[in-house]
């Protein structure tokens, strides 16, 4: 997903200077745990002052960083938290606000339908906004997230000129808010998500405009934390034309802008960029440095996507309850319903912590195991012990979707092969390439990332797989990899 502007308001009445001037501050701040704190503070103080307008912007914005930290979870329940203040202050532009919010963490944890109801209800409330910079602020808002769901969305066609069409709309809304600062970060973002639909669309000089332009008022305005997609989608470019000098500044500003906002997507984004620049470049120590810090993070963030993947559900049925009950329903089913969703959530979570705690300690030592196996699985009359770095080459080779990956995995893991090709000859060289991701360890996710095609391509190889290999469905298929 992208990140979130942080609205304009600039225009807004101003009843409590102070409160409003820390506020304003707070958005300018790149790190997100001292404009936590800044925003936290204001809350307080415009609670104490009863200055409604101060907490809703306060909360919202507190929303905003959470969400730009992709915590998602964390961000609905903050909303969830403050949902009656918000209505409470009657205030059309706010409440939009608080529903495209909602409807952007929920096409960020892929649950679209529930993200189109929260935008169309967006919709209605940008409607009866009469200033004109916070009608098109609300409405850039509420494009941009319908063409951001439109393409992440598998179940429907992804039409890349449907999802530019919302894109440039949003881009369109942003570009007719009068004024500078903080109403330009909308602009900011618009701009770049423009560029990089051009981008995936083939069209790199379209692209290459928008980016610039946005990464331009990015630093023109002093909000350089909104410009990473710019970074990754400049360098990209660069490195896709072999400019790799100019590829790595790109990317280690990326790198730069992602540690000071504490990202970690865009952190691990930065590593993974880093290390095939500098694979290219000729300078493997940096390279394996990167490529190492790289696989750290994702099994990091692996294990948290997999511990916080049921809460969203939870809470869609907390709001669907929400949604039905009435004064009349019978307090005693309520009561029944809530004591069965607990003992549920309970036996889920302990199933989590399980699979977790047996993940952690695969992945923990994967590398290792995986240096040992391959020795192991060497010819003996071979006396060498295998090189860390030919196995970190073999890996890169992969993450590049380099043809050569599989000639080069058989030269340190030959034996896998054929042991492969015994138990099923039928086998193509797709489906060797796939086993030898799997026992490298790779997640489905990566490997659509790396060969360029869909995640649900990459599950429907894996299934194919257990079943000419005779794998349950019940075990790990990169462990049976691993182990044969």
């Amino acid at each position: 997903m992208y990140l979130i502007s942080l609205s304009v308001d600039s225009f807004c009445q101003k009843a409590f200077p102070q409160i409003d001037h820390m506020i304003d501050s707070a958005k300018k701040v790149v790190n997100v745990d001292s404009s936590n704190l800044l925003f936290t503070k204001a809350l307080a103080q415009s609670e104490a002052a009863n200055y409604q307008d101060g907490v809703a912007q306060a909360i919202l914005y507190q929303a905003v960083n959470f969400y730009n930290s992709n915590d998602f979870v964390k961000t609905l329940k903050w909303l969830d938290k403050w949902e009656a203040v918000i209505y409470k202050t009657e205030n059309s532009f706010r409440i939009s606000h608080y529903l495209a919010l909602k409807g952007s963490c929920y096409g960020g944890l892929f649950y679209f339908d529930k993200s189109n109801q929260y935008l169309k209800e967006a919709l209605i409330y940008a409607d009866k906004i009469k200033d004109n910079d916070e009608h098109y602020s609300s409405l850039g808002r509420i494009y941009i997230i319908m063409g951001t769901n439109l393409e992440l969305d598998s179940k429907r066609k992804n039409n890349p000129d449907s999802v530019l069409f919302y894109k440039k709309k949003s881009y369109l809304m942003q570009r007719k808010i009068i004024g500078g600062g903080s109403n330009k970060v909308g602009l900011i973002i618009q701009t770049i998500a423009v560029g990089n639909q051009f981008l995936e669309m083939g069209r790199e000089d379209s692209a290459k405009h928008y980016l610039q332009i946005g990464l331009g008022l990015a630093k023109q305005y002093n909000f350089e934390k909104f410009a990473a997609e710019s970074y990754i989608s400049l360098g990209s470019i660069q490195y896709k034309r072999k400019n790799y000098d100019s590829a790595l500044v790109y990317f280690n500003k990326l790198h730069a802008v992602a540690s000071e906002t504490k990202n970690g997507l865009l952190v691990k984004d930065s590593y993974e960029l880093l290390s095939k620049t500098y694979e290219q470049l000729g300078r493997q120590i940096e390279s394996v440095l990167y490529l190492k810090k790289y696989k750290a993070i994702s099994d990091s963030l692996a294990r948290k996507n997999k511990l916080e993947s049921t809460i969203p559900a939870d809470m869609l049925l907390d709001e669907q309850d929400k949604q039905h009950n009435s004064k009349e329903r019978n307090y005693i089913f309520i009561i029944a319903c809530s004591i069965c969703l607990l003992i549920l959530a309970i036996v889920i979570i302990r199933l989590l912590i399980y699979r977790q705690s047996r993940m952690l300690k695969i992945h923990n030592g994967r590398l290792e195991e995986m240096q040992i196996k391959l020795e192991s699985a060497q010819n003996p009359t071979l006396k060498e012990p295998i090189d860390e770095n030919a196995l970190n080459a073999v890996i890169l080779l992969a993450m590049n979707n380099d043809p050569a990956f599989l000639i080069k995995f058989k030269e340190i893991d030959g034996h896998f092969i054929e042991k492969l090709m015994t138990i099923q000859p039928a086998f193509v060289t797709s489906d060797l390439i796939m086993c030898a991701q799997l026992r490298l360890g790779f997640y489905t996710k990566e490997i659509a990332r790396y060969m360029k095609i869909s995640v649900r391509a990459v599950e429907n190889r894996k299934y194919r797989i257990r079943k000419k290999l005779d794998i349950s469905s019940n075990e790990d298929i990169n462990v049976w990899m691993l182990n044969l």
